[in-house]
């Protein structure tokens, strides 16, 4: 199953069978690929050492608890050559977050500093027995989970140059909007953006909030935008300065998968179809090859 694409490459994991037998798997093949060149590199099993510090992992959606995802280059941008790429691993525990990265420089796993939650979201418990955050989103070098439960209203993030997780506490004005869409984009100036929905399940009103200062700094309200024509177009995600959204057809837009620049409010059609995954920035076909499958 494909878990995540970047830079022309697509992260791959063998799915357990579906079903109930499959519930409470951890621990999965990975591989990643490059789709153009049609090369691949099979990621090496996680240590047992590290392996060992994941103790009662919680359920997602999915069969089984963890998710893996790539990671931004960050700091290691510069230097690092196009065949570079790094892969997180974690999971939400009962008790804590786990995670490991893989760097395909050292090819070796290493562990994130692991969080309880606890020290993480004050006054906490125990857990319902299912993940605490979903919905992953990458913006700048910052991954942003939302609350799966009304628990403090906290999002929890991962700072993928310090490879530290931490929570983030939304505007009050946009806690009303965690379960009804946020979305995360990035300024163009280190910093994260994130646009609020409104309670009509649309992509209506919306309200922009924008941090200057990383992940320890305050929101402040950019704007009000209104995005679409349409009152049941779906927020994919974001793209730098674009968002992504399916458009179900009016009187006024063809039906497809469209991009909006978030300053201008411009809408760009993409493709007529508004099923399946979309992929973006693949390179061209006479770029080099993005993995290098020799040890």
């Amino acid at each position: 199953a494909v878990r995540d694409s970047r830079d022309g490459r697509v992260l791959l994991e063998a799915s357990p069978r579906e079903g109930y037998s499959a519930r409470g798997v951890v621990f999965t093949e990975l591989a990643v690929c490059d789709p153009l060149h049609r090369q691949y590199l099979l990621l090496p099993p996680i240590p047992g050492d590290l392996a060992a510090t994941v103790e009662d992992p919680l359920m997602r959606i999915r069969p089984h608890s963890s998710e893996t995802f790539f990671a931004p280059q960050g700091d290691e941008a510069a230097t690092a050559d196009e065949t570079s790429f790094r892969v997180i691993w974690m999971v939400q525990c009962e008790a804590k977050i786990v995670g490991f990265v893989f760097s395909s420089s050292t090819r070796q796993w290493r562990a994130i500093p692991c969080q309880s939650w606890a020290n993480l979201l004050a006054g906490f418990v125990s857990s319902t027995g299912m993940a605490l955050f979903y919905g992953r989103q990458c913006t700048c070098d910052y991954f942003y989970w939302l609350p799966n439960c009304q628990y403090d209203l906290k999002m929890l993030v991962l700072d993928t140059l310090r490879m530290e997780f931490s929570v983030d506490e939304p505007p009050s004005e946009a806690k009303n909007a965690l379960f009804l869409g946020i979305t995360m984009m990035e300024t163009g100036e280190g910093g994260p953006r994130m646009l609020a929905g409104t309670y009509d399940m649309t992509c209506g009103n919306h309200t922009l909030w924008r941090k200057n200062g990383g992940s320890t700094s305050q929101w402040q309200k950019e704007k009000m935008v209104s995005l679409s024509p349409g009152p049941r177009d779906v927020l994919r995600c974001s793209i730098g300065n674009y968002l992504v959204l399916d458009h179900f057809g009016s009187s006024l837009l063809e039906k497809g998968l469209y991009t909006v620049d978030i300053e201008t409010l411009q809408l760009k059609r993409v493709c007529a179809s508004v099923h399946g995954s979309a992929y973006c920035n693949y390179p061209p076909s006479l770029s080099a090859p993005k993995v290098s499958s020799g040890y």
